[in-house]
C-alpha cells in the first residue's frame, strides 16, 4: 500500500485549502513551500489584461523569461525556484511506498511536468506540447539518481 508524505502547497489559499482538505483525508500534515506559488506578476496581480496598458504588457510577452511584470518576476526566476522544489522533493518521494502530494498552480505544474519529458524548461502555455485540466492530476514517479517520469497526466 502506498503511503503518503506531508503533503505540500503553494501557500495561496487556492491551493493551501485544498491541501488541508485532502491531508485530514489521510491524516498528514501540510507543508507549505513558497516555491510552488504561480508566477509572480507584481503590480498587475488581481488587475484584468484588459486594464493593464499595451505600453506595459507587450515588452514583457515578447520576452516573458528575461523581462519581469513590474515588481514582479521573470519566467526564468519561476522555472529555477520549481526546479530547487523538486529536487528537494525527490529524497523523500524515492523512498519505497512513499508519495508526496504537491497541490500547485498551472506554471509551476508545467515546468515540473517539463522536467520530467525533457521539454525545453518553459511555464509558457504555448510552449508546452499538452494542457493541463483545472483540478487535474499530474502523477510524476522519482527516477533513481534524479529526474522524473510521467505516470498520469490529467487523470
Amino acid at each position: 500500500m502506498l503511503g503518503w508524505a506531508p503533503v505540500v502547497c503553494s501557500p495561496l489559499s487556492r491551493a493551501r485549502l485544498l491541501a488541508q482538505h485532502l491531508a485530514a483525508d489521510h491524516v498528514q500534515a501540510v507543508a507549505v513551500d513558497p516555491r510552488w506559488m504561480e508566477l509572480h506578476f507584481g503590480a498587475w496581480e488581481g488587475r484584468r489584461w484588459d486594464d493593464i496598458p499595451r505600453a506595459e504588457s507587450d515588452p514583457w510577452a515578447a520576452d516573458t523569461h528575461h523581462r519581469a511584470p513590474p515588481g514582479g518576476e521573470t519566467q526564468n526566476a519561476l522555472i529555477a525556484r520549481v526546479q530547487a522544489a523538486l529536487a528537494a522533493l525527490h529524497a523523500p518521494a524515492s523512498q519505497p511506498g512513499q508519495a508526496v502530494l504537491v497541490v500547485a498552480h498551472a506554471g509551476p505544474l508545467r515546468v515540473a511536468l517539463g522536467a520530467a519529458q525533457g521539454w525545453v524548461a518553459s511555464a509558457d502555455p504555448q510552449q508546452a506540447p499538452v494542457s493541463l485540466d483545472f483540478g487535474g492530476l499530474t502523477w510524476l514517479d522519482p527516477l533513481p539518481g534524479g529526474g522524473w517520469a510521467l505516470r498520469a497526466l490529467n487523470a
